[in-house]
This record gives C-alpha cells, structure tokens and sequence, in this order.
C-alpha cells in the first residue's frame, strides 16, 4: 500500500487512456475482419494475423520496458536517481 502513496495524482488518467484505447482497438475487429473477409481472406488466416501483430506490438512493449527498467536501475537517467533511495551497507548501519 505504501507504493501507492507515492504515485503522482495524474496516474489513474494513463490507467483510462489504455482501457478507451483497448475498447477502441476491441471496436475496429469488427468492421476490419468484414473488409477482411469480403477480400477472400479467411478466418483462421485473419485470426493467425491478428495474434502476429499482437505478439509483435506485446513483445515490443516488454521489450522497450525492460530496457527503461534497466537503465534506471543502472542510474542513466537523471531523474532516476533522485527518485531512489540510496542503499546503506551492513558495514555503516
């Protein structure tokens, strides 16, 4: 629960923005697979093009994720740094 607290205000407005955008991509299938479809192309063809582009655009975002993670965990970014808080050693506490 502590991790909440430290949110900024305008987090659940990003959380809004990715379900309308999900519903808006949900509403094109519809209308995409009949235009599909009148083409001559087939369902199983059609579906198979569909989980394609999405593991394409899912691997994308993990990947592009963990490469922020990780150079945020290495310090790169400036703010980054600011935001951590800095590790004691056994030695020193």
């Amino acid at each position: 629960m502590a991790a909440q607290a430290d949110r900024p205000a305008g987090r659940p407005m990003g959380g809004l923005a990715r379900v309308l955008l999900a519903a808006a991509a949900m509403g094109t299938l519809g209308p995409v697979a009949a235009l599909a479809y009148a083409e001559g192309m087939g369902p199983a063809t059609f579906s198979a093009l569909r989980a394609a582009i999405g593991a394409a655009i899912l691997g994308a975002m993990v990947l592009v994720y963990l490469f922020i993670v990780e150079l945020t965990k290495r310090g790169f970014y400036r703010w980054s740094a600011a935001k951590r808080p800095r590790r004691r050693s056994a030695a020193r506490a």
